[in-house]
């Protein structure tokens, strides 16, 4: 997770890896983004 600051490569690390999955919530970037805006 260190050095990713592009909220599309956390969206795309989030789908494939599982710390990252426990680490957002189960929530992308897109997806929160279209929750709260």
């Amino acid at each position: 997770m260190n050095k990713i600051r592009s909220s599309r490569r956390i969206e795309m690390e989030a789908t494939r890896n599982m710390e990252v999955m426990w680490l957002v919530g189960k929530v992308t970037p897109h997806a929160f983004m279209r929750q709260t805006v």
